[in-house]
């Protein structure tokens, strides 16, 4: 935990994580649509064939694929000096201070701005207005 993060600092940096988080969340939705597929072609290429067989091997890449460029994601996101915390919820947390203690702030996907804050051995359930 080396960045400190202002409200402000995190602000300018909230266009830019939008972009990301719903890039994101979209390659993430995919990718599980991806995977359903491929326990469906396993079971397809178990019982015959080639065809089967082939399609497998298409979809493993793009499920790698995807992978990936989520894990890219995440780390532009966590280059910032920011930790994602849920995918789903769009959760990011932001290492600060506050009183002379380390904390987080705490945002997430559909906010406006950054206004609350946690505890850095807590989490969101504990998250208090700045």
């Amino acid at each position: 935990m080396t960045e400190h993060f202002t409200p402000e600092k995190v602000n300018a940096l909230l266009p830019r994580l939008r972009q990301w988080l719903t890039r994101m969340q979209t390659k993430k939705q995919h990718l599980g649509r991806v995977q359903e597929k491929l326990v469906e072609l396993a079971i397809k290429a178990a019982g015959d064939g080639r065809l089967a067989e082939q399609e497998l091997n298409a979809t493993e890449q793009e499920a790698e694929r995807l992978s990936r460029e989520i894990d890219k994601l995440l780390e532009q996101i966590k280059a910032l000096g920011c930790e994602v915390k849920d995918i789903d919820r769009g959760l990011v947390d932001f290492p600060a201070r506050r009183e002379g203690k380390r904390i987080y702030l705490c945002w997430q996907l559909g906010e406006e701005k950054v206004a609350f804050w946690h505890d850095v051995r807590s989490g969101f359930a504990d998250r208090q207005p700045l």
